[in-house]
C-alpha cells in the first residue's frame, strides 16, 4: 500500500491542504517538520481516519477532527489516494459533524459518510463502493489489517513506536496472525477444542443412554438389589445377564405356542360339526319354503291360461293395427284432394270474371299510349339542346378561370425574376467566401508538423524522463558499490593488520616450540648455533603445546580465507562498477540525443509561428508566445547543461574519486529536474497549442463544408428558378392562345341556343320527364295485370286437370283398401277384445260395406263422407299392454320350473333328522376363550422378547460406539493439548509457526541492528518456557556483545529502544512483502522518537534511513529535531499562520 495524495478539508488546523506524496517517491525519505502543535500528527490521524474511520490513538474521536476554523456550511472530510497491487484507490470519508442549515437558521447533523473509487493503472474507473459498512469491509479485505495493526507497522504514532517491541507474545500473535495469515492454525486449535468438547458431550450422552437401555429391559422376574449392583459393576455384565434372560423368555413362548396349537386342532373339529348341522338345518328350511311357493303357483294356473289367450289376441291386433292406420291415412288424403279440386273450380270461375272486367278498359289504355309517344318526342328535342347549353356554361367558366390564371402567372413570373436575381447575388458572395476559406486552410496546413514528427514529439518526453530515472538509479547503484568498496577496503585493512599480527604470533610460537626441542650442543636447524637461549619462565613453556599451535594455524588459515573472500568481492565490485559506468554513459548518451531531438522538433514549431501570428486567434497567439518563450528558455538551459557536462566529462568524472562523483550526482539532481520540468511544461504548451490549432482547423474544415454545401444549394436554386421561369412563360403563352379560342367558341354556341337558356331547358326537361314517367308506369301496370290474369287462368285449368286425375286414382286405391280391412274388423268384432254390444263397431262395418258396393266416384264420395274410423282407434292402446303381459307370463313359467327343480334337490335333506347346535356352540366358545387367552400371553411375551432383543442390540452397538468414542476422546485430548500449547514448552501450534516467521524478521532486523549498534546488539527469541501460554514463544531478548549476556528488551534505554524498534518495524515490513501473497507495505510513517537519541545514535538512525531510502520505500518522519532538518533533502513543512491555522509547504532543501 503506497499513499499518493492526501486532501485535508477542514481537518484540525488545516482548511484546504493537499499532500502529494508522489513528489517524494524519487528519493523515498522525507521529513514532516513544524512547530509543536502545528498539526504534524494530524496528518497521520487523517490517513488513519480515511482508511478505518478512526484517528490513530484513543486521545480523540473522529467527530473531533473537524476544524474550529471551518465555515459553518463547510464540510469536514479527508480524501486519500493510494496504490495497491496494480490498482489505484481514492477514498473520501467525513465524520459525524454539525453543519449550518442551507435554509433558515440553526444546524443539522451530518452523518458519517464514506465513498471508495477503484481505478486501473490507466485511470479508468472499474468499481465504486459507498456506505460506511461496505467501505470498511472492502478496506479490511484489501489491506488485511485493522487500525491497531496498521499503526504498528505503517503509521507509528507518538508513544506507540516501541509497542510492538515490548508487546507480549499474545499481542504479537494478534498482529502477526493477520500479517502472515496464520488464522487457520488458530482455527485448527479451536476446531480441536470444539471436537474434544463434542466428543466428551457425546460420551456423556452415551452413558446416559446405557442407563436408559438398562431400565428399558423387561426382566422375566423383578431384579433384587444385589442383582442390580452386579449389573452396574461394568458395561459387559448386563449383556451376559440379558442374554440369559432372553433365552428363558424364548422357552416360555415355545411352550405357550404348543398349547395353542392343540386348542386350535380341537376348535377346528367342532367347527366342522357345527357347519354340517347348520347346512342341514338350512336345506330343510329351504325345502319347506319351496313346497309352499309351488302350491301357491298351482292355484293360479287357470288365470295364467287366460292370460296366455289374451297375449295371442293382442299380438294379432298388433299385426292389424298397421293395416288399419294405412286405411285411415288414405281416407284423409283422398278427402284433402277432393277439397282442393272443389277450391280450384271456384278460383277458375273468379279468374274468368276478372278477365272480362279487364277487357272492358281497352280504349282508355290505347289513349294513354298515344299521349306517352307525343311526350317522348318533345323530350327528345329538349334533350338534344341541353348538351349545347351545358357546353356553353362550361366554356364560360373555363374562360373566367383562364383569365384568373393569366393574372396569377404574370404576378408569379415577376416575383421569380426578382428571386432569381437575389439567388445569383448570394451565389457570387458564397463563391468568394469559399475561395477565402480554401486559402486559409492551405495556409494552416503549412503550420502543422508531419504526423511522424508529432508522434515522435509525444513519445520523446516519457523516454527522456525514463532515461533520467535510469541514470539516477544507476548512479545510486554505483554509489552503493562505491560505499561497499570503501567498507571492503576498510575491512581489508583491518584484516591485513590481523593477518600480520597472527603471522607474527605463529612465528613466535614456532620459535618457542623449536627452543623446547633443541638441546645444548646441538646445532640449530635455522641459524646453526650450538648455544640456545632458555625460556623466560616455566609458564611460557606450558603454553607451547600442540593445541595452541594448531589454534594459531587455524586462525591464520581463517584470516587468509577471509582475505581471499574480500579480494573476490572486490573483483566483483570492480566488474559491477565498470558495468554501472557503461550503463550510465549509454543512458546519458541516449538521454542527450533524445533531448536534442526534442528541442529540434520544438524549434521546427517555432519557425512558422512569426509568419502565422496574424492568422491566430487571441488565445492561440497567447499560447504561441508562451511556447516560444518556453522553448527559448529550454534551449538555453539544455545548451548550458551540455556545455558543462558533455559525455566526455561524465566519463572522466566516473573514473575519478568518490567526492567528484558526488558533485556530479548532486549537480544532476539539482539541475536536471528543473530542465525536465521545463520539458514537461513545453510539451504541455505544445499540446495545448496544437489542440487549439487542431480545433481551429476542425472549425475551418466545418466552415468550408458548410460553405460548399450552401454553394451547391444556391446553384441548384438558381438553376431551378431559371427553368421554372421559362416553363411559366411558356405556360402563359399557351393560356393566352386558349383564351382567344374560348371567346370564339362562346359566340358560336350563344347563336345556336337563342332564344333558350340552360335553366329553361332544364326545367322543361324535368316536367316532360315526370309526365312521361307517370304514363309509362300506368301502361306498364296495365300490361302486368293482363299478363297476371292470363297466367292465373292457365294455372287453375292445369291444377283442376291434375286434381281430377289424382281423385280417380285415390278412389280406386281406397275401395281396394276397404275390401282388405273389412274381414279384419269382422274378426275384431268376434274376439274377446270387443264387447258384444259395440254398436259403433257395427256401424263402421255397415259403412264399409256400402262404400265397397258403390260403382261411381260421386256415390263413393257420398258414402265416404259419413264413414269414420275413430272408434276403431280406441282398440289400439291394448297393444301397449302386450310387453308387460308377456313378461308376467314368462316370469310365472320360470318360477314354477325353478321351484320344481329345487324341491327335487332338497328332497334327501328333508328326510334326515334335525341336529341340536346349541351344545356344540357352547363347547366351541369355551375352547375359543382358552385359545384367545393363550394367544394374548404369547403376543405379550413375544413383544417383550422383541423389545428386549432390540434393547440388547442397541446396547451392544452403543458399547461398540462407546469404545471408539473413548479412543477418539483420548486422541483429541492429546492433540488439543499439543496445538493449544498445553505441553512441556507451553507453545501452541500457531505460536510455533509464527515463531518461524518471527525468526525471519529478526534475521533481517539484526542485520540493520548490528550495523547501527556497531555489532553490539542482537535480537533473540526467548526460548525459555513462560509461566503461561500467553507469555511464551514470541518474547524478545537482547544479546549484548559487550557483556556477553542476554537480557530483556525492557532494559534498553530510550535511545536504544528507538533504534531496536525502528529496525524491527522496518524488517517486519520487509519480511511481510517477501512472503508469497503477503501484504505490500511500501510506506512507513514515524511520528517523533528521534528526540530521545544522542548525536551518535541519531547519526546511526539516519544511516539506516538513508539505506532504506535506496530500497524504493516511502518513509515519512515527523520530527522537529534540527539535525534531521539539516540531513533530509525532501521536507513537508507545517507552517502556522499565527491564528491557529496551518498550511502545508512541500520543498527540497539544500544540504550543505
Amino acid at each position: 500500500m503506497l499513499p499518493q495524495k492526501l486532501i485535508l478539508e477542514n481537518i484540525g488546523p488545516f482548511i484546504d491542504e493537499t499532500i502529494d506524496f508522489s513528489e517524494f517517491l524519487a528519493h523515498g525519505l522525507f521529513l514532516i517538520t513544524g512547530k509543536t502543535g502545528a498539526g504534524k500528527s494530524t496528518i497521520l490521524d487523517a490517513m488513519s481516519f480515511a482508511l478505518f474511520g478512526e484517528p490513530i490513538g484513543n486521545s480523540r474521536q473522529s467527530k473531533e477532527l473537524r476544524s474550529n476554523f471551518a465555515l459553518p456550511t463547510s464540510l469536514c472530510q479527508v480524501t486519500l489516494e493510494f496504490s495497491h497491487q496494480d490498482r489505484l484507490y481514492r477514498i473520501t470519508r467525513s465524520p459525524l459533524q454539525q453543519i449550518a442549515k442551507k435554509r433558515g437558521t440553526g444546524f443539522r447533523e451530518h452523518k458519517p459518510q464514506a465513498f471508495l473509487e477503484v481505478f486501473d493503472l490507466s485511470g479508468k474507473e472499474i468499481d465504486a463502493v459507498s456506505g460506511l459498512q461496505k467501505v470498511n469491509m472492502y478496506i479490511a479485505d484489501l489491506l488485511q489489517l485493522n487500525r491497531q495493526q496498521f499503526t504498528q507497522i505503517m503509521l507509528l504514532p507518538q508513544g506507540e513506536f516501541r509497542r510492538f517491541l515490548l508487546a507480549d507474545s499474545e499481542d504479537k500473535t494478534k498482529l502477526l496472525r493477520t500479517l502472515f495469515a496464520t488464522m487457520d492454525y488458530q482455527r485448527l486449535t479451536d476446531w480441536f477444542k470444539e471436537q474434544l468438547a463434542n466428543k466428551r458431550q457425546g460420551l456423556t450422552r452415551q452413558f446416559e443412554q446405557f442407563s436408559q437401555l438398562k431400565t428399558q429391559f423387561q426382566w422375566t422376574n423383578e431384579l433384587t438389589e444385589e442383582q442390580q449392583q452386579v449389573l452396574n459393576k461394568d458395561l459387559v455384565t448386563f449383556i451376559t445377564e440379558a442374554t440369559s434372560d432372553l433365552a428363558e423368555q424364548e422357552t416360555t413362548i415355545q411352550e405357550k405356542k404348543h398349547q395353542l396349537s392343540q386348542l386350535k386342532a380341537q376348535l377346528k373339529a367342532f367347527h366342522q360339526q357345527i357347519e354340517a348341522g347348520q347346512l342341514l338345518h338350512h336345506q330343510q328350511k329351504q325345502y319347506e319354503e319351496a313346497f309352499n311357493q309351488h302350491a301357491a303357483y298351482q292355484k293360479k294356473a287357470a288365470d295364467y291360461a287366460q292370460l296366455a289367450q289374451k297375449i295371442t289376441e293382442l299380438e294379432w291386433l298388433k299385426d292389424q293395427a298397421n293395416l288399419w292406420q294405412q286405411a285411415i291415412e288414405e281416407q284423409q288424403q283422398y278427402q284433402k284432394t277432393q277439397q282442393a279440386y272443389q277450391q280450384a273450380q271456384l278460383d277458375l270461375k273468379q279468374a274468368n270474371l276478372d278477365w272480362q272486367n279487364w277487357q272492358a278498359g281497352q280504349a282508355l289504355r290505347q289513349a294513354n299510349e298515344q299521349a306517352a309517344e307525343q311526350i317522348q318526342n318533345e323530350l327528345l328535342q329538349v334533350t338534344q339542346r341541353l348538351p349545347l347549353a351545358e357546353l356553353l356554361t362550361q366554356k364560360q367558366a373555363t374562360w373566367q378561370k383562364n383569365q384568373v390564371e393569366l393574372n396569377q402567372l404574370r404576378q408569379q413570373i415577376a416575383a421569380k425574376n426578382q428571386h432569381l436575381e437575389q439567388s445569383q447575388a448570394n451565389l457570387a458572395a458564397n463563391s468568394q467566401e469559399y475561395e477565402r476559406l480554401q486559402q486559409q486552410q492551405a495556409q494552416q496546413a503549412l503550420w502543422q508538423l508531419a504526423p511522424t514528427d508529432q508522434f515522435q514529439l509525444t513519445q520523446l518526453l516519457p523516454q527522456i524522463q525514463g532515461l533520467f530515472q535510469n541514470i539516477e538509479q544507476a548512479l545510486t547503484l554505483r554509489k552503493s558499490y562505491v560505499a561497499e568498496q570503501a567498507i571492503i577496503a576498510e575491512e581489508k585493512t583491518k584484516l591485513l593488520a590481523q593477518l600480520t599480527v597472527s603471522q607474527q604470533e605463529n612465528i613466535e610460537l614456532l620459535k618457542l616450540r623449536l627452543q623446547l626441542t633443541l638441546e645444548q650442543g646441538q646445532a640449530c636447524p635455522i641459524c646453526g648455533s650450538l648455544e640456545h637461549p632458555a625460556l623466560a619462565n616455566e609458564h611460557q613453556a606450558q603454553q607451547l603445546n600442540q593445541q595452541s599451535l594448531l589454534a594459531s594455524e587455524e586462525k591464520l588459515q581463517q584470516l587468509n580465507q577471509q582475505n581471499e573472500q574480500l579480494l573476490s568481492r572486490q573483483s566483483q565490485l570492480a566488474t559491477q562498477m565498470t558495468q554501472a559506468n557503461q550503463q550510465i554513459l549509454s543512458d546519458y548518451e541516449r538521454f542527450v540525443q533524445q533531448l536534442q531531438a526534442y528541442l529540434v522538433l520544438l524549434q521546427q514549431v517555432q519557425q512558422f509561428i512569426p509568419d502565422a501570428q496574424a492568422h491566430f486567434s487571441d488565445a492561440m497567439r497567447a499560447l504561441a508566445n508562451q511556447l516560444q518563450g518556453q522553448t527559448n528558455q529550454l534551449v538555453q538551459q539544455v545548451n548550458n547543461w551540455l556545455g558543462e557536462w558533455p559525455k566526455e566529462t561524465i566519463a572522466k568524472e566516473l573514473n575519478q574519486e568518490n567526492a567528484t562523483l558526488a558533485s556530479v550526482m548532486l549537480t544532476m539532481s539539482a539541475q536536471l529536474p528543473p530542465i525536465l520540468a521545463d520539458l514537461a511544461a513545453s510539451y504541455t504548451l505544445f499540446d495545448q497549442f496544437y489542440t487549439a490549432l487542431t480545433t481551429s482547423q476542425t472549425k475551418l474544415a466545418s466552415q468550408l463544408a458548410t460553405c460548399l454545401e450552401q454553394q451547391q444549394v444556391l446553384q441548384a436554386e438558381v438553376q431551378e428558378f431559371s427553368q421554372l421561369l421559362q416553363e411559366q412563360q411558356q405556360h402563359l403563352q399557351a393560356q393566352e392562345l386558349q383564351a382567344e379560342k374560348l371567346a370564339g367558341e362562346l359566340a358560336s354556341l350563344q347563336g345556336q341556343l337563342a332564344p333558350f337558356t340552360l335553366a329553361e331547358l332544364t326545367t322543361k326537361k324535368a316536367e316532360l320527364t315526370q309526365k312521361l314517367a307517370t304514363l309509362n308506369a300506368k301502361i306498364a301496370a296495365d300490361k302486368s295485370q293482363e299478363q297476371t290474369l292470363a297466367q292465373a287462368r292457365i294455372r287453375l285449368e292445369e291444377a283442376i286437370r291434375i286434381l281430377s286425375e289424382q281423385r280417380i286414382v285415390q278412389n280406386t286405391q281406397l275401395q281396394a283398401r276397404f275390401q282388405q280391412i273389412f274381414p279384419t274388423i269382422k274378426q275384431l268384432q268376434a274376439s274377446q277384445l270387443a264387447s258384444q254390444d259395440d254398436q259403433q263397431l257395427a256401424q263402421l262395418l255397415e259403412g264399409l260395406a256400402l262404400c265397397i258396393e258403390q260403382t261411381t266416384p260421386e256415390a263413393f264420395d257420398t258414402q265416404l263422407a259419413d264413414l269414420t274410423f275413430t272408434h276403431l282407434l280406441t282398440y289400439l292402446p291394448f297393444v301397449e299392454q302386450l310387453p308387460a303381459l308377456k313378461e308376467k307370463y314368462q316370469t310365472y313359467q320360470q318360477q314354477v320350473q325353478m321351484l320344481e327343480q329345487r324341491l327335487q334337490e332338497l328332497l334327501p335333506a328333508s328326510k334326515q333328522p334335525k341336529v341340536d347346535l346349541s351344545q356344540l356352540q357352547d363347547k366351541v366358545q369355551q375352547l375359543q376363550d382358552e385359545a384367545d387367552e393363550n394367544q394374548r400371553q404369547i403376543a405379550t411375551l413375544a413383544l417383550r422378547s422383541t423389545q428386549n432383543q432390540q434393547v440388547l442390540a442397541n446396547y451392544q452397538a452403543l458399547l461398540s460406539t462407546n469404545q471408539q468414542t473413548m479412543e477418539e476422546v483420548s486422541a483429541f485430548a492429546q492433540l488439543s493439548d499439543v496445538v493449544a500449547g498445553k505441553n512441556q514448552q507451553n507453545l501452541s501450534l500457531e505460536r510455533y509457526v509464527l515463531q518461524v516467521y518471527f525468526n525471519e524478521i529478526l534475521k533481517v532486523a539484526n542485520k540493520r541492528l548490528l550495523q547501527l549498534t556497531k555489532g553490539r546488539y542482537t535480537l533473540l527469541i526467548d526460548q525459555n518456557k513462560g509461566s503461561y501460554v500467553r507469555a511464551t514463544g514470541l518474547e524478545l531478548l537482547i544479546y549484548d556483545a559487550h557483556s556477553g549476556e542476554n537480557r530483556r528488551v525492557q532494559t534498553l534505554s530510550g535511545g536504544e529502544s528507538f533504534i531496536v524498534a525502528l529496525c524491527l518495524a522496518l524488517s517486519l515490513a520487509d519480511v511481510i512483502q517477501q512472503q508469497s501473497g503477503g501484504i505490500q507495505i511500501e510506506a512507513l510513517f514515524i511520528d517523533e522518537g528521534f528526540g530521545t537519541l544522542d548525536e551518535e545514535a541519531l547519526a546511526q538512525a539516519m544511516q539506516a534511513l538513508m539505506q532504506i531510502e535506496s530500497e524504493g520505500r516511502l518513509i515519512g518522519i515527523i520530527s522537529h529535531v534540527r539535525e534531521l532538518k539539516e540531513q533530509i533533502y525532501q521536507q513537508l513543512q507545517v507552517r502556522t499562520k499565527g491564528n491557529g491555522q496551518s498550511q502545508l509547504v512541500s520543498q527540497s532543501m539544500e544540504i550543505g
